[in-house]
């Protein structure tokens, strides 16, 4: 019999993805207000985010 792992501390990739898209959403509506400094940084994160999607791919 297999030892089943807790729901809590299993990592599910969708609630990750999704978390993070959250974030971003947030940085957005700040960005509204400091768009000249938040422009740089969501630019950076969008490339991370890309860069960890196609590296799950491969």
């Amino acid at each position: 019999m297999k030892k089943a792992m807790p729901v809590d501390f299993v990592i599910d990739y969708s609630g990750v993805v999704i978390l993070i898209f959250f974030c971003l959403f947030i940085r957005l509506k700040v960005g509204f207000r400091y768009p000249e400094i938040e422009d740089e940084k969501i630019k950076g994160y969008v490339a991370q985010l890309k860069k960890i999607y196609y590296n799950k791919k491969l």
